[in-house]
């Protein structure tokens, strides 16, 4: 929907839907009209690109974030047994080159949305001061400048049947009618908001569960954790109220799936790390 949204004003108006509602148009360094390469690349640029930097972004905080999970559980990488037959061997070579270009992908990402971000906000600089007729990096490659329309251009045809001039009076009146919803979309979800911070009322907070049979005790210095009794390292807190270790108390719920004191089911996604200033 958005590709074909964009492509019918690219071909009709030689601008992007946000560019032709704040008047503007795309013109050719060689010509006024853009030619149907540009407009097919200029379509590409709009949908496709910030689709697949989006994914390398998610993709990035992927990596990152198993990366955090691994120190968090202090593992360290076991050793991998020699390979014996040849196809064993292109495994190895497979993985070993897979994890050699995503240790690249994250030391190089980071820069690579950086320097595009720096150049995005000169050229948008560049542009609001009316120092260049390029918007982006992309019109450079595009080969394209963004001008306003003028007066004489936005005057409507007048051989221009009837039909049109009710369609473009509807496309206007679409475009104003959205706006007027989204606004009217914040200013309840703010009222919402509001009446729901006054309506808040102080819930006591409930009281502990009782220890079952056979559970580890509770230290006497509360500092410590339950299950090594010794200072807790990373401390985790469990659905039950309870503090512990997070390899421990996740290491145990692996196993058991159940809270160390209370017994009651618990699970891995359910613990949540404590941050300490």
């Amino acid at each position: 929907l958005h590709a074909a949204t964009e492509w019918n004003f690219i071909t009709k108006h030689n601008a992007s839907f946000a560019e032709h509602f704040y008047n503007l148009k795309r013109e050719g360094l060689q010509r006024v009209l853009l030619s149907r390469k540009q407009c097919i690349r200029s379509v590409f640029v709009m949908v496709a690109l910030p689709y697949l930097w989006t994914k390398m972004k998610r993709y990035y905080d992927k990596i990152c974030e198993a990366q955090r999970q691994q120190g968090l559980f202090g593992r360290r990488p076991q050793p991998k047994p020699k390979p014996k037959t040849l196809m064993q061997r292109l495994a190895v070579i497979l993985s070993v080159l897979r994890e050699r270009s995503v240790a690249l992908f994250q030391r190089l990402f980071p820069l690579a949305n950086t320097a595009y971000d720096i150049t995005s906000l000169f050229y948008w600089i560049t542009f609001a001061y009316e120092r260049s007729d390029m918007p982006s990096i992309a019109s450079h490659l595009l080969g394209y400048r963004l001008k306003r329309v003028i007066t004489l251009d936005s005057t409507p045809d007048a051989s221009m049947s009837t039909t049109s001039h009710v369609l473009e009076y509807f496309k206007h009146m679409f475009l104003v009618t959205v706006l007027g919803f989204k606004f009217m979309e914040w200013w309840y979800s703010n009222d919402e908001i509001q009446s729901a911070s006054q309506s808040e009322q102080y819930i006591p907070p409930p009281t502990a569960p009782p220890p079952v049979a056979g559970s580890y005790a509770l230290p006497n210095n509360t500092t410590h954790c339950a299950m090594c009794m010794k200072e807790r390292q990373n401390p985790t807190v469990t659905p039950t109220g309870f503090v512990f270790c997070f390899s421990c108390i996740s290491e145990h719920i692996a196993r058991n799936g159940r809270c160390p004191i209370t017994g009651i089911h618990l699970e891995q996604r359910a613990l949540r790390r404590i941050y300490q200033s």
